[in-house]
């Protein structure tokens, strides 16, 4: 959990110390040559001229957005939009339209077949005063978030950890990161029009609209009659057909679990107190 406040961490010369220090630890990483090293150097300085960001609390509806408009971009361009099940995710053409923006991504460490589509969408899970490029602040960044109970409830089972684990889950710093992420975006987003802000529920309730939006700020060339066509597409009917019977259960992006309470009623009282301690950013949520 943070000491300071997010306001205060998110400040240039607090977050220029923490990435300082980020940098020097890749430098000290071994394995990596001079070479590699100046391409990370580079890529934290300027990101490679990359301008588009997605900041993501955990189970807030990323890996569906992106795949809508992944596969939206690809009808605009005249392509078929026929995505596939690949790797435990969704994907068109064995690509993705988004990278994590890491520290090894000058490496070309690719895990996927052919690689990543343009524009490229970088992906965070990190608070802001955490990511690792000094140009963050000139990124259209679109932040999806969640009630962060429902959030932390599918964590709780989307990381194998289950009620009989709750305690653990807790002691682990899951509420924390919420915390800390929701409060550093939080902070970001009030003070920045670079930064556009995604409720899940908005998504879940308007999604139309709420994908809309969400290309206008990335500035990508897709109308409405195109993403209409990828929703019709994407539904979750069409993306469980294209789940194999024998990874169905398996499958990490879903969470299996009846409609009983996920945590004991010790536990919510715990967490009530974090997040009521910890939270001064809700986004309009008002059970927390």
């Amino acid at each position: 959990m943070a000491i300071l406040p997010a306001g205060v961490l998110n400040r240039a010369p607090v977050r220029a110390l923490r990435n300082a220090t980020s940098i020097a630890r890749v430098l000290a990483t071994p394995g990596l040559d001079t070479e590699e090293k100046r391409a990370c150097w580079r890529f934290f300085r300027d990101a490679w001229g990359y301008r588009r960001l997605v900041a993501s609390l955990p189970r807030s509806g990323f890996h569906y957005a992106t795949l809508v408009l992944t596969v939206a971009l690809d009808l605009a361009r005249g392509g078929d939009g026929e995505y596939a099940y690949f790797r435990d995710t969704w994907a068109l053409r064995g690509c993705h339209q988004y990278r994590p923006l890491d520290w090894r991504f000058p490496l070309d460490r690719i895990d996927y077949d052919e690689g990543y589509l343009e524009p490229l969408i970088l992906h965070t899970h990190m608070p802001y005063y955490q990511v690792p490029c000094r140009r963050v602040d000139a990124m259209r960044t679109v932040l999806m978030i969640r009630n962060p109970w429902d959030s932390l409830e599918s964590q709780l089972f989307r990381e194998g950890y289950g009620r009989d684990r709750q305690d653990a889950f807790i002691e682990d710093g899951f509420v924390d990161k919420a915390i800390a992420f929701l409060e550093a975006w939080g902070a970001r987003a009030a003070v920045s029009e670079l930064v556009h802000v995604v409720r899940y529920e908005d998504l879940m309730r308007a999604s139309a609209e709420t994908l809309s939006a969400m290309a206008d700020h990335w500035q990508l060339d897709i109308d409405r009659p195109t993403l209409a066509e990828a929703l019709a597409r994407t539904t979750r009917d069409e993306m469980r057909r294209r789940i194999p019977t024998d990874r169905a259960e398996a499958n990490p992006r879903v969470s299996f679990r009846d409609d009983g309470p996920a945590f004991s009623e010790r536990n919510r009282q715990r967490i009530a107190a974090m997040l009521s301690r910890g939270l001064h950013h809700r986004f309009g949520y008002t059970d927390i």
